[in-house]
């Protein structure tokens, strides 16, 4: 509230970037003598492993697996409902350093949402938002390429996007739209939600960057 709030005050133009990355992106893609993106993420682990700690697993970073991937989860859930009425959650700490998976429950209203995410293993479940009159399941939810709506009467249909734009292309048309005059108070709720949502998180499951 207080960074709102001096935000507010200042002219300064703010808003927030989640820079996504997909399997199909270039960065993906780069293979640097045999060594790919995915391998460096287990070499990170394997280093932690061996003592050897990088910056992804540095606890005097703050950037536990609540802050570095939940985040993108988090986003969804404040951009969707706002901020929860309860929340309730457990995480895996690394030894002697930060949270490297975590899993929490929250409830909006009559809405149930439950999260996961991992810096330290790779999941393949889709996002699904569950309903009496069926389900949309959708592909990821760090970039969305694709989606499928399942009714209770068995009719299915899918959809795909057809989205050519580099990554960030919407957070900086958002952000020239700021430089024009466009209104950040949605921006500003959507961060003031999300961080309000890690607080609730990392309370619920004891995860203190100063104890880290």
């Amino acid at each position: 509230n207080e960074f709102i709030r001096r935000l507010e005050d200042s002219p300064a133009l703010y808003r927030e970037f989640m820079y996504f990355l997909d399997h199909q992106d270039f960065l993906c893609e780069m293979n640097i003598q045999g060594i790919t993106i995915p391998d460096i993420l287990v070499w990170q682990v394997d280093k932690f492993k061996a003592g050897i700690v990088e910056n992804a697993f540095d606890p005097t970073l703050g950037n536990g697996a609540l802050m570095d991937i939940g985040i993108y989860c988090v986003h969804w859930l404040a951009a969707l409902f706002g901020v929860p009425d309860s929340l309730c959650g457990t995480c895996t700490f690394l030894p002697h350093s930060i949270d490297g998976a975590g899993m929490f429950c929250a409830r909006f209203g009559e809405t149930l949402c439950s999260v996961s995410y991992s810096k330290i293993s790779d999941g393949t479940l889709p996002c699904e938002i569950q309903g009496e009159g069926g389900v949309i399941r959708i592909d990821r939810a760090s970039r969305p390429r694709s989606a499928e709506l399942r009714l209770r009467d068995g009719t299915v249909e899918r959809f795909e996007t057809a989205d050519a734009h580099t990554d960030m292309y919407y957070e900086l048309t958002d952000f020239l739209a700021l430089l024009d005059g466009a209104d950040a108070l949605p921006f500003r709720r959507m961060t003031r939600d999300a961080l309000t949502i890690t607080d609730l998180a990392r309370e619920a499951m004891g995860v203190d960057f100063q104890k880290e």
